[in-house]
């Protein structure tokens, strides 16, 4: 039987067993043998059409440049490595559950049917340099480039190579450097069941690199772990979406290195990210790319994240998140006023819309723990409008939901939950010009030459009364068009300022008391009960307005835990 094998160019090391070997018209079957030598070439010649070789040690395989003969290799060992650059296969090529010991080189290599790393370990270097894998789609049981469960324990490149049909790296485990750049992932999308590519459930605990890789149909990296740093510079993705969901990073980065114009994004193509049960040990850094939609739900970030140079269309989305360490993202990104949160709790089921109040908290502590005071500010007023609108929605309210809805609302509207000093001054200035309004129409109402008579040594009410008050043939006319002035600009917005700041003035020139509010009745019993309860609720309201306007010119230095 050994002097057969010869002739077929296969070696053995001692005597073959008559048993471990079956010999038809054009396949040889091999079973627990230790074989020194297997030369392609000459089984070619001798018209093989397939060989099986199973739980056997092989210390040398020699291929063909253009090899025709099914390969079947099934728990085998092989001792040295093995050269195939630039060799053709016609037939399927399967190596299950094998070993090579030494480094494997298929570069150039040209697969025209389907290959089968299945379970298979390379304890050392393995190169598939622009290697093409060409084997047709058959259907949707048996991968066409099936490296399902391979254990790859050296350095490990898929530069350039390319596959036609699907493949499954499924629970494949990369304990060295793992280069996939460059590399074409062709399989056409066929429905939303079948994975064109899969990575699931993979390990990649050195440095991996999936730079200007081209996904053309769906990948799966669920429940993935990249252990070293993990680089998609220009990656290519179906649809440009990409979802990692339970997957564990440790340092990632997504990158896009072309360069553009940051003002002008429409030439750039638009990303969409999704994240799902995520944990990222390390740093996050999302560079210079342009994202129209990114997702992260039940993430935790334990280390820093990085968005530099990008451009996010839409504002990301936070759903249960963890932030450990600076959250560096553009403020705008993650600022929402109250009418864009309105649209939110519209727009989305109101256990989701809690989510933004709970991020709001989460990314304030963390402004705070990095001493970024003014964000942490903004951010606790979002927080402030989130619980509003969550009190506003809430079915079975009682009274202490009630007081507590109406006093964010008071704030909010008053100093935007002391975020914003101008809007707590122009409250101010209207408040002390609605009292003096009041205080003007209870004192002369329609008796308006008792006040040009009060105070006509002033040289403003000379001044008004020669070229205002003259020229209208009675004081009713005069009167009803001061009235309706006064309700004009305090209703208009546009002018109230001006206005307000133009009663203002007139009270100081002419009585500036007046503004001090209860000061003015101290000593003084020449009040009726009306101006007495309005200086007093006039104190009051300034009063409370004062307070708020110095604590929102401190926002810097006050910041709610």
């Amino acid at each position: 039987m050994q002097k057969i094998l010869e002739s077929y160019g296969i070696l053995a090391q001692e005597n073959i067993k008559d048993i471990n070997v079956k010999i038809n018209v054009n396949t040889i079957t091999i079973r627990n043998s230790n074989i020194s030598e297997i030369d392609l070439n000459i089984l070619k010649q001798e018209k093989i059409n397939k060989i099986a070789i199973i739980n056997c040690e092989i210390d040398y395989i020699y291929f063909a440049n253009d090899n025709n003969i099914e390969l079947f290799f099934s728990d085998c060992v092989f001792k040295n490595q093995i050269i195939a650059r630039g060799f053709s296969f016609h037939r399927k090529v399967s190596f299950e559950q094998c070993v090579f010991e030494k480094r494997i080189d298929f570069t150039t290599a040209i697969f025209n049917s389907q290959v089968d790393f299945n379970l298979t370990k390379f304890e050392n270097e393995v190169r598939f340099i622009q290697t093409k894998f060409l084997a047709e789609y058959t259907n949707q049981e048996i991968i066409e480039n099936n490296f399902r469960e391979a254990v790859f324990k050296g350095k490990t490149s898929f530069t350039r190579a390319k596959f036609k049909a699907r493949a499954s790296f499924n629970i494949a485990r990369f304990e060295g450097e793992a280069r996939f750049i460059q590399t074409k992932f062709l399989a056409e999308y066929t429905n939303q069941e079948i994975i064109e590519n899969n990575f699931r459930e993979a390990v990649f605990k050195g440095k991996t690199s999936f730079t200007r890789a081209k996904f053309k149909a769906k990948i799966d990296f669920n429940v993935a772990r990249f252990e070293g740093e993990a680089r998609f510079t220009n990656t290519s993705f179906f649809k440009n979406t990409i979802k990692f969901s339970g997957v564990e990073f440790n340092n990632v980065k997504f990158i896009s290195s072309k360069k553009r114009n940051t003002t002008n994004t429409n030439d750039t193509t638009k990303q969409i990210y999704h994240f799902q049960d995520i944990t990222f040990k390390s740093i996050v850094n999302f560079e210079n790319i342009h994202i129209e939609y990114l997702n992260f739900k039940n993430v935790i970030f334990n280390n820093i994240v990085v968005f530099d140079n990008g451009t996010l269309d839409n504002k990301p989305k936070f759903i249960n998140c963890t932030f450990s360490n600076q959250f560096n993202i553009e403020h705008d990104y993650i600022q929402y006023n109250h009418e864009e949160l309105e649209e939110e709790i519209e727009k989305n089921h109101y256990d989701e819309f809690l989510n933004l109040r709970d991020l709001f908290r989460k990314l304030k502590s963390n402004r705070i723990a990095h001493h970024n005071l003014i964000d942490a500010s903004e951010l606790r007023a979002q927080e402030l409008y989130a619980r509003e609108l969550e009190l506003t929605h809430k079915e079975n309210k009682n009274l202490k939901d009630i007081i507590e809805q109406w006093q964010l609302f008071f704030y909010r509207k008053l100093c935007d939950h002391h975020t914003d000093l101008v809007l707590n001054a122009k409250w101010l200035a209207t408040t002390i010009t609605v009292f003096l309004c009041l205080y003007f129409l209870s004192k002369y109402g329609l008796n308006f030459q008792h006040f040009i008579n009060e105070y006509n040594n002033n040289s403003i009410i000379k001044y008004i009364n020669i070229n205002f008050i003259y020229k209208f043939e009675n004081y009713n006319g005069f009167i009803f068009i001061f009235y309706t002035y006064i309700l004009i600009f305090m209703l208009w917005n546009v002018f109230r300022i001006f206005f307000s700041f133009a009663v203002i003035l007139c009270c100081i020139i002419n009585q500036p008391k007046l503004i001090f509010g209860i000061a003015n009745l101290i000593g003084d019993n020449n009040y009726n009960a009306f101006e007495n309860l309005l200086i007093t609720l006039y104190t009051l309201i300034a009063g409370l307005i004062i307070f708020s306007l110095q604590k929102t010119a401190r926002k810097n230095t006050i910041i709610p835990n």
